[in-house]
């Protein structure tokens, strides 16, 4: 019995991924074009940038 595709099971989760990050960066792009009127919310997005990149290493590893 041949084993299933591994890359082909995976590339829904990536795809997925690439959406997730682009819609991040997207919203991070507009708390920090808004952070001159709300400096507290820079804050909280590089809080959200960390919390991702984090996840994105565990998941790497």
């Amino acid at each position: 019995v041949r084993p299933p595709d591994v890359t082909h099971i995976d590339e829904p989760a990536l795809a997925r991924e690439r959406k997730l990050k682009f819609l991040l960066a997207l919203v991070g792009r507009k708390f920090l074009l808004d952070s001159d009127k709300q400096p507290p919310l820079s804050g909280r997005v590089l809080r959200v940038d960390v919390a991702i990149g984090s996840l994105a290493g565990m998941r790497r590893a």
